[in-house]
């Protein structure tokens, strides 16, 4: 499954890439980490998983949920809950401006 999620991610980022050139627009690319990975300690590795078939470095969210991802994903399902969307959107509002890096 990882393979072809890869290959999806690849393709549309390719995609991505080729719009921005074209249309003259600057893009950053976000991994927003499960909290699997982090739990098991391999966001590193999903990380370097993107990056090998991005067009340019990810910008990763570990760092903002790991020291208790209990407090920021819904334990039943593992996505955001309320207070983790709040720390996402702190993180991405301080990086405005940080585009195209």
């Amino acid at each position: 499954r990882m393979t072809v999620a890869l290959e999806a991610t690849r393709k549309a980022l390719q995609r991505l890439d080729a719009l921005s050139r074209e249309q003259g627009f600057a893009y950053s690319i976000y991994l927003i980490v499960p909290v699997q990975d982090i739990l098991r300690g391999t966001h590193e590795q999903t990380l370097a998983a993107l990056n090998g078939v991005a067009p340019k470095p990810a910008i990763p969210t570990a760092q903002i949920y790991a020291d208790s991802p209990a407090q920021y994903y819904f334990a039943f399902d593992g996505h955001l809950n309320p207070e983790g969307n709040r720390l996402l959107a702190g993180f991405l509002a301080s990086r405005d401006g940080a585009v195209a890096e």
